[in-house]
């Protein structure tokens, strides 16, 4: 991949599930909440698409009216407790979303 920048990522967790930034820069998110002996269970997730805004462009190094791709989740852990929320930007001109469905 060029130099360019991918994404805009924003996660919410409890203060007390939060990785430091340090295991998150080893590990990577969801390895950590599972060394913490966190187990997802079921997650909501929307999928979506929009211009970029002055702050997106700015943050992404593109125009402002460029496409984007938009995901926002919220994770649960088997009692039902959230576990993560995360809204999340990316350059259109660098991802896809794929997708593997699956009947109950």
């Amino acid at each position: 991949i060029d130099d360019r920048k991918l994404a805009i990522l924003t996660n919410l967790l409890p203060v007390a599930t939060a990785p430091s930034l340090t295991q998150l820069t080893a590990k990577g998110l969801y390895a950590c909440l599972r060394e913490a002996g966190i187990q997802m269970a079921s997650a909501s997730q929307s999928v979506g698409a929009r211009s970029a805004d002055a702050s997106d462009a700015e943050n992404l190094d593109i125009a402002p009216g460029d496409a984007l791709l938009t995901m926002e989740r919220t994770a649960y852990d088997h009692s039902g407790a959230v576990v993560e929320y995360g809204r999340h930007v990316y350059n259109a001109d660098l991802y896809s979303f794929h997708f593997t469905l699956v009947a109950e």
